[in-house]
């Protein structure tokens, strides 16, 4: 060492034993490690791996992740493996996706080296689930990476049979279908996984299958459905029983729950703000930050479909920095679509446009079909708050095309009813037949879905168009009963914009 810091090739600071050496440059060491024969190499791998075990165990509890490259290094498979193993599950528990990822993939690819045998394919598929859950934080639900660990995953229990990880493998695989809008994927895979947790009764595997069956049934519009299937999975839920899921599915369940619950309250507005603060409150107490960005993304989404530009604004710009903390892709681009969204309503259109159309092709290069429809609606709305009506159309059929061919019907009451409005909002008197027909649409639409928060803008948007036409009773024999049907939320956008509607009836 004396002789490499005298040839000015290395650096050292620091008086023994804490003296540091540095090379020159990484060309400098690369060089020298080069010129070992490669049996030395591992030799000294091998023994500073071993030292490092025997003598410094803090270093192998907090960072495994090194002993791990020695031992690859070395040439020591499995004591290899079992590094990257830890390293990978360390990295999981503390949320940070991006280090998970790279070291359990790294530890299965030495794993498939060994000989096959039981032993060999439980690790490997603890690995995949593990990996899957990480993968969803990382790349997001649709992406190659985590379709392939759940991919695997299903297969590995198929040959192995009824297995511990039987069901977070089946809800992972459920979920690659859902972002990705595979309807009858999902559904078939829903029934399943409903039947398997009836033929064993079990409550975590109950309330998962519930969870699954609800949130299916919300994406087709199917809201009662939705509502009785979400509603006996939080019956179901025992924050102290099942606390650990949020390792295990990607998010705590009740969590989840409590977030798509949100989303199929639609004419219980009241109800629904409970949930959702609910939802963001149990989300802190798990400390779990993948869970955290779901609470955070459906709650900003809330108030993006709620007209509530603040309550938008706020949660995707929490959203917006712990995404960019924790390196979740997927959450990233939501949370710039609605911040977007709530930008371009608080006065700032071309900024808020331009971040819509960032984050939503962020989100459709990760292969994600969800909630697309939906987006496309809020860009469609920024484009006719700038003036744009024509455009805010066009984005409008693209998003009505998506929900034909995906089939998530949820928005399509909403979509049909920005169309009605745009197509009166356009130069020369607008096209007032054809609103009209859009309008009555989205009621109908919103009818058979339950939907009376859909039913609510819709009826409240065709009145004021039959009002401007001089049809006054017509108008008021449409909203009245709609209006009376609530019993709640009277200080929301909806109704108050509804009962304002009503005393211009009058």
């Amino acid at each position: 060492m004396d002789e490499l810091v005298s040839a000015g090739l290395a650096f050292r600071r620091g008086t023994p034993p804490e003296r540091i050496y540095s090379f020159k440059h990484a060309l400098v060491q690369d060089a020298a490690y080069g010129s070992l024969l490669r049996s030395t190499r591992q030799k000294l791998h091998s023994r500073i791996a071993k030292v490092l075990e025997e003598r410094w165990p803090d270093v192998v509890e907090t960072q495994p992740e090194l002993l791990a490259h020695h031992f690859t290094q070395a040439g020591s498979i499995e004591h290899a493996a079992d590094y990257w193993q830890r390293a990978g599950e360390r990295a999981f528990r503390r949320s940070a996706a991006a280090e998970a990822t790279g070291h359990l993939a790294k530890s299965i690819e030495l794993w498939r080296t060994l000989p096959e045998d039981r032993a060999q394919a439980e690790r490997e598929l603890h690995l995949q689930t593990m990996l899957g859950q990480a993968c969803i934080a990382r790349h997001g639900y649709a992406a190659s990476e985590t379709a392939a660990a759940f991919a695997r995953a299903r297969d590995l229990v198929e040959s192995l049979g009824d297995v511990p990880q039987q069901f977070p493998v089946l809800y992972g695989f459920w979920a690659v279908q859902y972002v990705r809008m595979a309807v009858r994927e999902q559904q078939n895979l829903a029934r399943h996984i409903l039947a398997l947790a009836e033929q064993h009764p079990d409550p975590e595997r109950l309330c998962v299958a519930h969870r699954i069956c609800g949130a299916t049934n919300e994406m087709t519009g199917e809201l009662p459905a939705a509502r009785e299937h979400l509603e006996q999975a939080i019956a179901l839920y025992d924050p102290e029983r099942h606390g650990s899921t949020a390792f295990t599915f990607g998010q705590d369940l009740g969590v989840a729950v409590l977030s798509h619950l949100v989303w199929v309250l639609l004419g219980y507005p009241d109800q629904a703000s409970r949930r959702q603060a609910e939802a963001l409150a149990l989300a802190r107490r798990v400390g779990h930050k993948n869970t955290l960005g779901f609470a955070l993304m459906y709650s900003a989404m809330a108030g993006a479909y709620g007209h509530n530009a603040g309550v938008a604004a706020e949660h995707s710009a929490s959203l917006l920095e712990l995404a960019r903390e924790q390196k979740f892709d997927l959450w990233r681009a939501g949370a710039t679509v609605v911040k977007g969204w709530a930008t371009a309503h608080q006065g700032h259109g071309a900024v808020g446009t331009a971040a819509i159309e960032r984050g939503l092709a962020e989100w459709t290069g990760s292969g994600a079909e969800w909630m697309r429809p939906f987006f496309l609606s809020l860009l469609a709305d920024a484009c006719a708050l700038s003036g744009d009506v024509l455009r805010a159309l066009g984005e409008l059929d693209e998003a009505i095309a998506a929900v034909e061919r995906t089939g998530q019907r949820w928005p399509d009451a909403e979509l049909h009813r920005l169309r009605g409005q745009f197509l009166t909002a356009l130069p020369d008197c607008g096209r007032p037949g054809e609103a009209s027909a859009a309008f009555q649409s989205a009621i109908q639409i919103a009818r058979r879905q339950s939907a009376k928060s859909w039913e609510l803008r819709a009826a409240t948007s065709l009145a004021r168009l039959w009002r401007d036409e001089g049809k006054h009773a017509d108008a008021c024999n449409l909203l009245v009963p709609v209006y009376a049907w609530f019993t709640e939320g009277f200080e929301t956008p909806d109704l108050k914009e509804a009962k304002a509607m009503l005393d211009t009836l009058k």
